[in-house]
């Protein structure tokens, strides 16, 4: 995947989706700007590169391939997306996560998704899984130049070129509830091991958050984890936290 900033950021293609990623990405930009000194203080050397690779938000792309690449079956936890084919032509498998473990219980040396190549699947897997393992409920399309294909999330998907093509590519991020979701599992889910919130807090500190003073395993566990985190790492947490 890659960005270009210049031309990306004219791209916003279905303003009517409300997308809240384009507001979190410029109070981000606001923010850093606002941090410039700071950062200069907190990372004497390496400020700019630090900005470059981990000031954005990153949920605009083009995607390149030549034909016979793709991206093997995976599934899409994280925020939903749509892909437009600007140019070639694409092949895209798409099953819900119910029927991927009804299959994947009678089929698992088959599947070998984490191993098998997107060309391999549509070839040898997939005939596989459906003749002898009963694969059924799935969606299954050719995107051409102009098509749009949006993947929900908690599916899980596969694709591959069928000719050399480069399509755009954007994360969505819509609606009150999802928003706090994503917010709460990436902020404070500490018995998930997410916990960019104790990045504000010094080891010592960390009993005073949410659920941490009333359980001392996970305190203890907590504090040796914040006392591990690289300064490029908490920095970055604060900012998701802000």
């Amino acid at each position: 995947m890659v960005r270009n900033l210049t031309e990306l950021e004219q791209l916003q293609i279905f303003r009517q989706i409300e997308n809240a990623l384009p507001h979190m990405a410029e109070f981000r930009r606001k923010l850093l700007e606002a941090a410039g000194d700071e950062l200069k203080t907190i990372i004497p050397k390496g400020a700019e590169r630090w900005k470059r690779n981990q000031g954005r938000l990153s949920y605009q792309y083009f995607t390149f391939g030549p034909s016979g690449s793709g991206a093997n079956l995976r599934p899409e936890n994280g925020l939903p997306f749509f892909d437009v084919l600007v140019h070639g032509s694409k092949r895209w498998l798409l099953l819900q996560e119910d029927e991927m473990e009804r299959v994947a219980q009678k089929a698992r040396e088959a599947l070998e998704f984490d191993k098998t190549s997107a060309y391999m699947f549509f070839e040898e897997k997939l005939p596989e899984l459906r003749e002898e393992f009963g694969l059924k409920k799935y969606v299954e399309a050719n995107q051409g130049p102009g098509d749009l294909i949006i993947v929900p999330s908690g599916w899980f998907r596969v694709s591959l070129a069928l000719a050399d093509s480069f399509s755009y590519y954007e994360t969505i991020l819509k609606g009150k509830q999802t928003l706090s979701a994503l917010t709460d599992n990436n902020v404070w889910r500490p018995q998930f091991r997410q916990y960019r919130l104790a990045y504000c807090y010094t080891p010592s500190t960390v009993k005073e958050l949410p659920g941490i003073k009333e359980n001392a395993g996970l305190r203890n566990w907590l504090q040796q984890a914040i006392q591990k985190v690289q300064l490029d790492e908490a920095i970055t947490g604060i900012l998701e936290v802000g």
